[in-house]
């Protein structure tokens, strides 16, 4: 069951605390923005959440939405804090995962985001943080 659907993203409630998203389409200026407030209004109307994202189609995120990503992190971040564990995204790409990885030790989010090769790797370290929840 999908909470929405945009051009760029679906977002799955079906599963919660698990929230799936997954990349259906190519990133653009207005279906990225939408997808990032679909994504906020999905998790603020929660208790805590894990994240687990598909890059599907994904093989390249331009600059400015990596730079868009962060400022949405940095304006949402108290939000965020009270509803996120964790969000693992899930690459078949090794080179899109190191991109990834060093993106997320620049922007310091505000909670753990890990680059996994395949979903049950993404789901361990989800299972892992939510058992350590401290919320």
């Amino acid at each position: 069951m999908s909470y929405t659907k945009n051009t760029y993203a679906e977002i799955a409630l079906s599963e919660l605390p698990l929230v799936v998203v997954v990349v259906v389409g190519s990133v653009n200026d207005e279906s990225f923005p939408a997808y990032l407030e679909e994504l906020l209004e999905a998790i603020q109307s929660r208790e805590r959440v894990v994240i687990r994202m598909h890059a599907g189609p994904l093989t390249v995120f331009p600059p400015r939405f990596v730079q868009m990503s962060v400022a949405w992190m940095k304006v949402n971040k108290e939000i965020l804090n009270s509803h996120v564990v964790a969000v693992s995204i899930v690459m078949k790409h090794s080179a899109l995962r190191m991109a990834t990885q060093a993106m997320v030790w620049a922007g310091t989010p505000p909670f753990p985001i890990v680059a996994a090769s395949d979903t049950a790797e993404a789901d361990i370290f989800l299972q892992a943080q939510l058992a350590g929840d401290k919320g």
